[in-house]
């Protein structure tokens, strides 16, 4: 219990800076970026809704708010699936990677701050790899479920 408190806590600091710096600096969430991040990622730089909810975590109505707002800002458009009428895609504008491009510096610098200057090369990578075997185990639950 006190390990897993721990993370929580760790994650809700770095989660609360993460989105104050962005937002102060930039007009974004750690949630917006999380989204852009993805899309940029992605080939053309663009994914089916429910791909990315996946992606980002979300449910598909959270998503879909979240798309609305960055839809809004000119970060992101929809675009009707031109073989599946039911299925949307979230598209990266080009406002959006500068926006994206902008905003990941500060990204660095909270990681940085909060993390790489705390903790060395050897503490990163058993976190890293402590880390990476509780969400390839969550991942493999949910490919049999």
């Amino acid at each position: 219990m006190n390990a897993f408190r721990s993370l929580l806590g760790a994650h809700a600091r770095l989660l609360w800076q993460l989105d104050l710096q962005l937002n102060e600096r930039h007009g974004l969430s750690f949630a917006d970026v999380e989204v852009m991040l993805h899309l940029q990622a992605a080939v053309g730089g663009e994914l089916r809704l429910s791909e990315l909810a996946q992606l980002a975590l979300l449910s598909r109505s959270a998503l879909s708010r979240r798309v609305d707002s960055l839809v809004a800002q000119g970060w992101v458009l929809r675009r009707s699936c031109p073989t599946d009428r039911r299925g949307t895609f979230a598209v990266l504008t080009e406002s959006g990677r500068e926006k994206l491009k902008e905003s990941v510096p500060t990204h660095d610098e909270v990681l940085t701050q909060m993390l790489t200057n705390r903790l060395d090369v050897a503490e990163l990578d058993s976190l890293r790899a402590v880390l990476d075997r509780v969400v390839a185990h969550q991942e493999e639950l949910r490919q049999q479920a």
